[in-house]
């Protein structure tokens, strides 16, 4: 906290000094849309997938998206490398509005 009173940011920026922000996109052959953001010295790579597919039963006049993370174990203190939970597969298969799931 000793750059707050110099007027700079801990990195040596000052407070109304951006970072470099680059975007590219298309970089996942294999997605139907990607894209790398890089905002100073944060890099992320996001991608998109679509999959038709068959409703649950007990919604079948509704769609569903489902989303995943995965983080590098470095990039965050609660981050886990094992694949997710049965927690996590229940509420994709009942169709509940869980955590990275919605009903449409």
């Amino acid at each position: 906290m000793q750059s707050y009173g110099k007027g700079e940011r801990e990195d040596g920026r000052s407070f109304d000094q951006y970072r470099e922000l680059t975007i590219e996109t298309n970089v996942i052959n294999k997605a139907e849309g990607s894209a790398r953001v890089k905002l100073g010295d944060t890099h992320v790579v996001v991608g998109v997938k679509c999959q038709p597919g068959t409703p649950f039963p007990i919604t079948p006049d509704q769609g569903v998206i489902i989303t995943n993370l995965e983080l590098i174990p470095l990039a965050s203190p609660v981050s886990n490398p094992a694949p997710p939970g049965r927690r996590h597969r229940t509420g994709a298969r009942s169709g509940q509005r869980h955590q990275g799931i919605a009903i449409c």
